[in-house]
């Protein structure tokens, strides 16, 4: 598997420091500021922005804007209507020595969600009222080929035994 990480290009046509595209062989595309994953596209195009850094400073949001062509306004919009999707992009922290190793990409498309539903993202942290009733679950696979690691909370669990007529 190739990996390229580049610098991100001023308006100016510097490099810019701390800014970087990831690029795999198979067409994903990571914006990175600093140790942080902001942004990923998918080799079929689809957008997923780190729930928690995608907006997280002036020059972050600057950067993720030139890696999506748009800006924050048109983020936010794509984000409410479900065109871009929010996860956490940063369970694990990759370094440059890590990024030499054959696995990259797999922890790339390796999402935990810590106590969020894996379905619904409704927090199952004790006090939510989610936490007694919630259990864990490992590799779910969702349709952009990433795999989650989270809980599923009663209600999911309710509906998905419903579907397939477990009542």
């Amino acid at each position: 598997m190739n990996i390229d990480i580049e610098n991100m290009t001023s308006c100016n046509g510097n490099k810019v420091a701390n800014q970087f595209v990831i690029s795999t062989g198979d067409g994903v595309r990571v914006f990175r500021s600093y140790t942080s994953n902001i942004a990923r596209i998918d080799a079929d195009g689809n957008v997923i922005l780190d729930s928690k850094y995608w907006d997280y400073s002036a020059t972050t949001s600057k950067y993720r804007n030139l890696f999506l062509g748009n800006d924050t306004a048109t983020c936010r919009r794509l984000i409410k209507s479900g065109v871009y999707k929010l996860d956490d992009l940063n369970n694990r922290e990759l370094d440059h020595e890590e990024l030499d190793h054959e696995n990259t990409l797999d922890r790339l498309n390796k999402v935990d969600l810590g106590d969020l539903c894996v379905h619904c993202g409704n927090s199952t942290a004790f006090g939510s009222g989610r936490f007694v009733n919630r259990y864990p679950v490992f590799g779910l696979k969702r349709g952009h080929g990433i795999e989650y690691t989270g809980y599923c909370c009663y209600e999911c669990e309710l509906a998905f035994e419903s579907e397939r007529g477990d009542f």
